[in-house]
């Protein structure tokens, strides 16, 4: 008889040693959420574009931190492709240091998105997904002021050392996942997120839980 227990641990040991194939995904609904590093690129004018009386000017950003939550749903296309279609609301936030000559000033930027993105994911046998997409949606800007060099502005309300700015706001997503299981999955990714004139660049970790 102990020929055939040898046998049958020889096929299970056979079985579990090879590879296999990544578990296929249901189509469903879906919720992510992202941790950012942000990093502005920074900016200049000319002094044609600062108010009279001033020189050039430039904001230079240090890095900063932001917050992604999306809701969504995922389908499967052809073979192991699947798309993902999300809405997304983020948070970003970074301080800088600025000059308008002969002024120098800091502050800090804080800036609210909402997007709507379509994403594409590649499921492989190792768990491994590269996904890679694009969003379109609106970004709020909120510039606040904290110092001005040489003034003292501590007696000037918030509100009105600070101004606030809209714009169409776009991205392009690329990055990785590792499938914890059927319903989680870690990410790792980049975003290049842009907003009127303005780009950041965004590394992201996350978590994606599916129904």
């Amino acid at each position: 008889m102990h020929k055939y227990a040898i046998r049958a641990l020889a096929a299970l040991a056979a079985m579990a040693l090879a590879p296999h194939a990544a578990t296929a995904q249901e189509d469903g609904p879906y919720v992510s959420v992202s941790g950012l590093y942000v990093l502005w690129t920074d900016s200049e004018s000319t002094a044609s574009e600062t108010p009279a009386g001033y020189g050039p000017g430039s904001l230079e950003f240090d890095g900063g931190f932001g917050v992604l939550a999306a809701i969504g749903y995922e389908m499967g296309l052809d073979g192991d492709i699947r798309a993902r279609v999300e809405g997304e609301f983020g948070w970003r936030q970074a301080d800088y240091d600025g000059s308008l000559q002969p002024l120098g000033f800091s502050g800090d930027l804080t800036t609210l998105s909402l997007m709507v993105n379509a994403i594409l994911s590649f499921d492989t046998d190792l768990g491994l997904r590269p996904y890679a997409g694009a969003g379109l949606g609106w970004a709020g800007h909120d510039v606040t002021i904290d110092e001005i060099e040489g003034i003292d502005i501590t007696s000037i309300p918030e509100s009105e050392r600070s101004d606030e700015e809209s714009e169409f706001a776009y991205q392009g997503i690329a990055g990785l996942g590792f499938a914890v299981s059927d319903q989680v999955e870690l990410r790792g990714g980049y975003r290049y997120f842009g907003a009127g004139g303005d780009g950041s660049h965004n590394f992201e970790a996350g978590i994606l839980f599916r129904f």
